[in-house]
């Protein structure tokens, strides 16, 4: 049995996506593929635009077969984190042998041998990151100085992250093949919709601008934009604006002391914030408020989406080093009823809990995992506040909704 893992946020799922996916199928030929997705709060420190079960439904679709539940810790940290939590996800299966994914590079080989050296910091590297840093640029900027023979992969984003996906490969001792799709279209920040590879950020983007969705007409395949237009009657689309006065009630009950506590906080952050909440207007015009020539706009909002979320840092201490080999457990959202086979194996091979439902959770976790499993429980109960307060709707939560199966 071939099993093959993306990494994803589908939000939403777009031509692009559709295009992988068929393209992993035709050159490939894995018997399954699974999908590690962020849930309702995503890694770029915002909320997503649809809630993960419609963005389920839409990558069940269109060719994956199971997609689980990135853990909230892990899928709101950076870019990092975030592919080392993908990279354990998939270990943690038991049976997924190669990961696929998408670069505006297709040497391979180039990205590999930057992500060895990523991993290893020989002296001369070391030393050419701080220097930069301590000139006061950002890290992304910092480090690309650092290296300027690998300039060109580290100013694509998509590269970038699978860079970071062959170096979570490295440090977590989790031997996938990888398995690279060339990227085509808009590259990811790319806000242009002249083409029908539109990246996510222009869709949503001219989403809100526009507030209609004959936006989508040429940049969704069929069955996403059959289920978007359906969701938009019953449901809402979501921006980090939405989450404002949430967020400016964390920020005043914030103490130096609680902050310190954030993943990915230093003291210096941790000032500015508590300096510029008395400022505050909305959470975009407080990532802007905050960000400097040192610390990006979306590091910003990671961290304000932290705090909101309440995350804390000891939690992840284990799975950020190299001591713990696997998640603490599976959260299945939805599969194809022709996937079930896989569901059996998850259960026979997997290393942690494979979960259906939260129900009984608590019984089979360990105390590491009880604390992540709410963290997503809560982050999920946010976001469907924020939807009621909307739409003036009821919408069931996480105990209440039945695991997504898929009739092929």
């Amino acid at each position: 049995m071939q099993v093959t893992g993306i990494i994803a946020e589908y939000n939403p799922f777009h031509k692009g996506h559709r295009y992988q996916l068929a393209q992993l199928r035709k050159q490939f030929h894995p018997d399954y593929v699974i999908v590690a997705m962020g849930g309702d709060f995503l890694q770029r420190g915002a909320p997503a635009f649809m809630d993960k079960y419609t963005r389920t439904r839409m990558a069940l679709l269109q060719g994956a077969d199971l997609v689980f539940e990135l853990p909230c810790h892990f899928a709101t940290a950076s870019a990092e984190t975030f592919a080392k939590g993908g990279i354990l996800l998939f270990k943690t299966t038991g049976v997924t042998d190669s990961i696929c994914f998408g670069a505006e590079n297709s040497d391979l080989s180039r990205m590999q041998k930057l992500a060895l050296l990523l991993v290893e910091e020989p002296d001369w590297y070391r030393s050419a990151l701080h220097l930069h840093l301590r000139e006061g640029f950002s890290f992304p900027i910092a480090r690309a100085q650092a290296l300027p023979d690998y300039g060109q992969l580290l100013a694509s984003p998509n590269t970038i992250l699978a860079v970071e996906y062959l170096k979570a490969m490295l440090t977590t001792n989790t031997p996938l093949v990888p398995l690279l799709i060339p990227r085509k279209g808009s590259g990811y920040h790319d806000e242009s919709l002249e083409t029908p590879l539109a990246s996510a950020s222009a869709i949503r983007k001219a989403f809100f601008a526009s507030g209609s969705t004959d936006v989508f007409d040429f940049t969704l395949p069929d069955t996403s934009l059959s289920i978007l237009k359906e969701y938009k009657k019953n449901s809402a689309f979501l921006a980090e604006d939405d989450f404002s006065l949430l967020l400016h009630h964390k920020l005043l009950t914030a103490t130096s002391d609680s902050l310190m506590h954030i993943p990915d906080m230093t003291p210096a952050l941790a000032n500015r914030i508590l300096k510029q909440r008395k400022d505050f207007l909305s959470w975009s015009s407080f990532c802007e408020k905050c960000n400097t020539k040192d610390v990006t706009y979306t590091r910003i909002s990671r961290l304000l989406s932290h705090i909101l979320l309440d995350l804390k840092k000891d939690i992840m201490t284990g799975f950020t080093k190299n001591t713990t080999p696997y998640l603490p457990y599976l959260r299945v959202l939805g599969l194809r009823s022709s996937a079930k086979p896989l569901l059996k194996a998850l259960k026979t091979q997997g290393n942690a809990p494979v979960l259906t439902t939260p129900a009984h959770a608590e019984a089979v976790l360990s105390p590491t995992g009880i604390a992540m499993l709410h963290t997503d429980l809560f982050a999920s109960a946010l976001y469907q506040s924020v939807l009621v307060q909307k739409t003036k709707r009821l919408y069931p939560n996480e105990y209440q909704r039945k695991l997504l199966v898929l009739e092929n």
